[in-house]
């Protein structure tokens, strides 16, 4: 037996050219007479056409099986050596073959293939449905439409489904595609009572189950559609239910989604208001709900054009933020608004009361600066080498017409250790400038000759003392992340 060695790539590719063909001829379903190239072939490797054609299948393959039906190769090992070669074969294998001419019992790939056979495998069996029945629906569609309704409206529909064919069929269960529909199976007998149907449970031909679907539209607006799709064993077809409704809010916005304050001093006072209408012309009692509005924050609201019982189509509600605000960004706060209709089919609140229908805005205040105004808030240095100079101005502005700044205020150290307050005491210093008559003051405060020994955070709180009645202290966070091992880059000229 010889073995090929890695140096030739391609010495397969003659056997791999054979063992097609002998695919090709095993998958036959009728024999056919070899063609003239077949017979070259043959004649050429006659060690592997004997072994394929005369040698008979292990039992591991006659038993394997493929979903395709297709033919497949399979390996048994250990098995024996096919019988020798015919000697005038050998011999014109031995005088056609070259030097390097690869073994049929070994690759390169260092694999026995001396084993391999062809077996022709059955075709797969296809899945039958074991049911011989299904389920329909009676006196309807499978498709229904519910209309216009209103925002939190609860409904029910009653599917009315029929078990059909030559036998019986088995609801495995049913899955609603959203949240807000309820589904429950029951039983019709034939004196036209119902009783609780369970999942897993059989209905003979003819006999029949109510399917009730309870949809919620808390929540939805627009088109809704909801599916029911019910599961029957057996390979039967599942069956699709739809509902269509299209959901509108009983009560609209304007503007729809909030009330925007803007940018304001705490001592200003800014005005907004929003219409609160129904949708379907009914008139309607309001009022607002406790949210845990701040005092600073007032609302009135009234009807518009009232009817004798002093309920209206169409609300306002006028809303006054300030004077006398809190400081900040981004503030919000809820108003919530409920009518005195009640939600149609909804259950009833916790307190055992009928859910009327409501509504909700928001107040948004951008910003609410104080009398006096520092920016930026914070005093970032970033990072510092040794000999590094850096500074940072930071803006003071009074809003208050009556009020001027100091010229020269008092800037105080917040003390955090003795390390780090010894060198902000030497490093740290502030310069001041003066602005609009005494109405900006600007501090510039800058960070120089840290130690080179120095290594870390090096920050605190500054105090600034700005003498207004209402905010006579602005305090600023500062930081600077000291690094030695850092240099500075060198530039031409030795400068740096």
């Amino acid at each position: 037996m010889t073995t090929r060695t890695p140096s030739q790539p391609f010495a397969a590719l003659p056997f791999l050219g054979l063992l097609l063909l002998g695919l090709i001829a095993a998958c036959s379903s009728e024999p056919t007479e070899p063609t003239p190239a077949a017979q070259s072939s043959a004649v050429t490797s006659p060690s592997i056409a004997a072994p394929l054609a005369t040698a008979p299948l292990p039992p591991a393959v006659e038993s394997a099986s493929v979903a395709s039906g297709a033919a497949a190769i399979a390996v048994d090992a250990p098995m024996s050596v096919p019988a020798e070669e015919p000697a005038d074969v050998a011999a014109h294998t031995a005088d056609t073959a070259p030097a390097n001419a690869w073994s049929p019992e070994t690759l390169d790939t260092g694999f026995d293939l001396s084993a391999l056979r062809v077996a022709k495998l059955a075709p797969a069996t296809a899945v039958v449905p074991t049911s011989l029945g299904t389920l329909v629906v009676v006196d309807g569609a499978e498709q229904v439409d519910l209309g216009s309704l209103v925002q939190g409206q609860v409904v029910e529909h009653t599917f009315i489904l029929e078990s059909k064919g030559a036998g019986p069929v088995v609801i495995a269960g049913a899955h609603n595609s959203c949240g807000c529909t309820v589904t429950q199976l029951m039983r019709v007998l034939p004196d036209g009572t119902r009783e609780t149907f369970a999942y897993g449970m059989s209905l003979n031909p003819g006999e029949r189950v109510e399917l009730r679907a309870k949809v919620d539209t808390d929540a939805k607006k627009g088109a809704l559609i909801s599916t029911v799709t019910v599961q029957l064993d057996g390979g039967a077809p599942p069956l699709s239910l739809r509902m269509n409704a299209d959901v509108r809010a009983f009560l609209e916005l304007d503007p729809p989604s909030y009330i925007m304050i803007g940018r304001m001093a705490a001592n200003e006072s800014r005005e907004g208001s929003v219409a609160i209408r129904s949708t379907t012309g009914e008139p309607f009692g309001l009022e607002l709900a406790a949210v845990g509005l701040p005092e600073f924050v007032k609302v009135d609201l009234q009807p518009v054009e009232p009817g004798p019982d002093g309920r209206a189509t169409q609300w306002r509600a006028g809303v006054v933020v300030g004077p006398d605000a809190s400081e900040g960004a981004h503030q919000t706060w809820q108003l919530r608004f409920v009518s005195d209709v009640p939600t149609p089919g909804a259950m009833a609140n916790p307190e055992g009361k009928p859910r009327m229908q409501s509504t909700a805005t928001f107040i948004v205040a951008e910003e609410i600066t104080g009398l006096v105004r520092a920016s930026p808030a914070f005093v970032p240095f970033g990072l510092v080498r040794p000999g590094q100079t850096v500074t940072r101005t930071v803006r003071f502005e009074s809003l208050d017409p009556d009020f001027q700044l100091p010229s020269d205020p008092q800037v105080e150290i917040v003390k955090r250790n003795d390390t780090v307050d010894a060198i902000i005491a030497s490093c740290l210093t502030t310069t001041v400038a003066v602005l609009d008559e005494g109405r900006v003051v600007e501090v510039t405060f800058t960070l120089a000759d840290v130690p080179d020994s120095y290594e870390g955070n090096l920050g605190g709180i500054v105090r600034v003392h700005v003498g207004h009645p209402s905010k006579p202290v602005i305090e600023l966070h500062f930081s600077a992340l000291c690094r030695p091992s850092i240099q500075a880059p060198q530039v031409p000229g030795g400068l740096r």
